[in-house]
């Protein structure tokens, strides 16, 4: 560490976009001493935790972010939350110093969108870091893993689904991340950066590709048969039939990778499966897919939690020790039956 001469508080903030949060759970302690705030905390007549941005160009950025005074920005999303923490140090730090602590909290941000974004249906999304110290001499900003310029983020103008946090969700995430403390978070770590990536990407093509890694990384090795292991597991898994949908997820998996687009004669077929499962009736291609693959990421979600109970609940250390569980439960079954 520096010098002794003071203590050094360091601020971070990250405003968050699309969610709601029940009131009373402003300014608690999530994880990692995370709280969520309303974007209006962070400057009031009294206190401002936003230095004047006149000379530094970071708090010129989180004040455009976060503050609607342009005269765009009745054209531009507005946060109404930040992400928020406050670090005090016993000593004054160093650029380095500062550096690796901005590196440790970004992790921790990962983490902690990760566990957010299966907890809950809603599109949880973030756009910039802003870490600063409180004398304003060290302030930088950057982004967690593939963040979001939700700007242009629905420019095809598909649906963004509301992520309410509400008391249960608040304390799903905190039991969530209880569990993923008590093992090696290395186990995860395909999950959440294909996830990130899920949530950053504007093609809901690519966001199939995404969503199809995960369920790879998760409940397939190199040596199983695709489909049938992956379709009979995530069932299992989740105690759902999902054969139907697993087959149709798989062939437009299939259909964009070998051809890089879908015909209309199976947004059809995918069509005719959505207005079957939801009864209702939808044209245009944009928003059959946006359903469709909302229906994938719902069985992602669930696939997840379950999967990370099975891991702290029987001590595994890995994924392939899931499928093993999964595949041994699926025999015990089937010789119940015989």
């Amino acid at each position: 560490m520096g010098n002794n001469s003071k203590n050094t508080k360091v601020y971070i903030i990250i405003p968050i976009y699309n969610i709601s949060i029940e009131k009373e759970l402003l300014g608690k302690v999530l994880i990692d001493d995370y709280c969520f705030i309303s974007k209006n905390t962070l400057k009031t007549k009294d206190k401002s935790f936003i230095p004047n941005g006149e000379n530094n160009q970071i708090f010129e950025l989180l004040d455009f972010d976060i503050r609607p005074t342009d005269p765009l920005s009745q054209f531009r999303n507005i946060p109404k939350y930040c992400i928020f923490k406050e670090i005090i140090f016993d000593e004054t730090l160093n650029n380095e110093e500062i550096k690796n602590v901005r590196i440790a909290e970004a992790r921790k941000i990962d983490k902690l969108l990760f566990i957010m974004r299966i907890a809950q249906k809603g599109d949880c999304i973030i756009g910039n870091f802003y870490m600063f110290s409180e004398d304003s001499q060290s302030a930088s900003t950057s982004t967690p893993q593939n963040p979001i310029n939700f700007g242009n983020y629905n420019e095809n103008k598909l649906p963004i689904e509301l992520y309410e946090c509400t008391l249960e969700i608040f304390e799903s995430i905190k039991s969530i991340n209880d569990k993923i403390n008590k093992i090696d978070y290395s186990i995860l770590g395909i999950a959440s950066n294909y996830l990130s990536q899920y949530y950053s990407s504007n093609d809901y093509k690519d966001k199939i590709l995404k969503l199809a890694i995960i369920f790879e990384s998760t409940l397939l090795n190199e040596h199983d048969e695709l489909s049938y292991r992956l379709k009979y597991r995530t069932s299992s898994l989740i105690k759902n039939n999902v054969l139907e949908i697993m087959n149709m997820f798989y062939k437009t998996r299939s259909i964009i990778v070998h051809s890089g687009d879908i015909k209309s004669d199976y947004y059809s077929k995918i069509k005719k499966y959505l207005d079957n499962l939801q009864g209702s009736d939808i044209n245009d291609e944009y928003f059959i897919l946006y359903y469709f693959v909302k229906k994938i990421e719902s069985i992602i979600r669930i696939s997840l939690i379950n999967s990370l109970d099975i891991i702290v609940e029987n001590n595994f250390h890995s994924f392939g020790d899931v499928q093993n569980y999964l595949d041994e439960q699926l025999i015990n079954t089937l010789n119940r039956l015989n």
